[in-house]
């Protein structure tokens, strides 16, 4: 059993006790939480795994694994676009059932505080919208989507019977890191809308992982954002980019959009359109109060992104392969869109329907 503050204060060369952490999660940003954590010379850093046999009691033999930990991180794969599309129409329900699974497995094994990561598209999205505070009231509509995840499962930490830290990243960077802004920014021009600013901020996975160890220790509960400070707005964007933009208006977007997602030609809903063309940039007020300070700025998060989306081409969130790719071409993201939709509405026969 670890000994008290009391204690310790008393005997002041007595060595800091070690503190146990379970990490349950296996896209980039876990794996980037785990190589922090297991650097903290007082830590002990517990990858748990979650193949169980059919029919186990998964809250029980999970709450056996973590039993000697004291602190957990649950990461959810928001970071893994492909993953969670491969998922299909149970993505949803499946990810509810772990997360309550993972809650239910903290309450039985006594955990004293939990960390979970979702994400700062919660706060909604806006036109050109100023950095919000993390206490900022949840705007962002339910979808289909990514957003709807983070948001039904922020409805499930709400009931939590332990103490819990609902960590918000701006839209995360990193090496291995698979999201729609990281798509976006593989098409051949960036779209934008008309008459609608927007300003970017990122999260890099490092930085993501730092806030984890800083929640951890200062035990900051509730909402806590983490974002690289200021932003970049769209100069910015295409001068580190070196790409063009195409622009068009903001109904056409939205009503390609629908129409594309309807007939399964867009991976994602028509309102995750939104977080690529408006803003959704945090304060990291509360991180920042307490001391922490991100290692990476925008710039530098926006070139790892770079780096990483030009392992790829994509249109409209799908990513695009051989002949596919070559084909592209040096068109435009709007011209792509219509193709893509002319292409479908031939193929399909049901554009209208």
């Amino acid at each position: 059993m670890a000994k008290t503050d009391d204690e310790n204060a008393a005997k002041p060369d007595a060595p800091t006790p070690h503190r146990s952490v379970a990490i349950i999660g296996s896209g980039p940003t876990s794996r980037a939480i785990k190589r922090f954590l297991a650097d903290e010379a007082d830590r002990h850093v517990v990858q748990v795994g979650l193949e169980f046999a059919p029919g186990t009691d998964l809250p029980c033999a999970l709450s056996a694994e973590i039993a000697r930990c004291e602190e957990l991180v649950y990461v959810p794969n928001f970071d893994d676009l492909e993953l969670a599309l491969a998922a299909g129409r149970g993505r949803r329900e499946a990810l509810l059932n772990l997360t309550q699974t993972v809650l239910d497995a903290a309450r039985l094994a006594e955990i004293r505080h939990v960390v979970v990561i979702t994400s700062a598209m919660v706060y909604g999205a806006q036109a050109n919208r100023v950095p919000v505070a993390d206490e900022t009231p949840v705007a962002a509509e339910p979808d289909e989507g990514i957003v709807g995840d983070a948001l039904a499962i922020e409805a499930l930490i709400e009931a939590a019977e332990c103490e819990v830290t609902v960590l918000r990243p701006a839209a995360v960077v990193g090496s291995g890191v698979d999201t729609a802004p990281v798509r976006h920014f593989a098409a051949p021009r960036i779209l934008v809308l008309r008459g609608v600013p927007i300003a970017w901020q990122f999260a890099h996975v490092d930085d993501v992982a730092s806030a984890v160890g800083h929640v951890l220790d200062h035990r900051l509960l509730g909402p806590v954002a983490v974002g690289a400070p200021g932003t970049l707005n769209q100069d910015d964007i295409e001068t580190l980019s070196r790409m063009g933009h195409v622009e068009i208006p903001e109904s056409l977007a939205l009503i390609l959009a629908q129409r594309l997602y309807r007939v399964g030609a867009l991976p994602m809903p028509p309102t995750d359109l939104l977080y690529v063309t408006r803003s959704w940039a945090v304060e990291s007020n509360r991180l920042r109060d307490s001391g922490w300070n991100a290692r990476y700025d925008n710039a530098q998060c926006f070139r790892e992104l770079l780096a990483e989306s030009g392992k790829f081409h994509a249109v409209a969130g799908r990513r695009l392969a051989g002949k596919d790719a070559a084909a592209l071409g040096v068109a435009g993201a709007a011209v792509a869109l219509l193709g893509t939709a002319v292409a479908w509405r031939r193929a399909r026969g049901n554009w209208r329907r």
